[in-house]
């Protein structure tokens, strides 16, 4: 399992993670959240065969202020592909 600051998260609720985590959810990885909080300020795009572990700690959540257009979702597939066996389980996502 790929621990998500390896792909440079830092989790501390000031740096904008959004980066490190799209690059982990491009797809068919095994994926860990430790404890943290990770400030997102884009959408996430999540590819298929993709499965999220968050320790129950981990605390990912949409930046105050961040700019958002009609089509800005928190979480999403990967725009004009089809997404199947996508998991995710704990952590506090909001």
């Amino acid at each position: 399992m790929i621990d998500i600051r390896e792909f440079g998260a830092v989790g501390d609720g000031m740096h904008d993670d959004s980066a490190a985590f799209n690059r982990v959810f491009a797809g068919g990885q095994n994926v860990f959240i430790p404890a943290g909080q990770y400030r997102i300020a884009h959408t996430l795009f999540v590819g298929s065969d993709t499965n999220v572990v968050a320790d129950e700690n981990a605390h990912v959540k949409m930046a105050a202020g961040a700019q958002k257009t009609r089509k800005d979702y928190f979480l999403s597939t990967v725009p004009g592909k089809k997404t199947r066996n996508v998991t995710i389980t704990g952590g506090i996502w909001d």
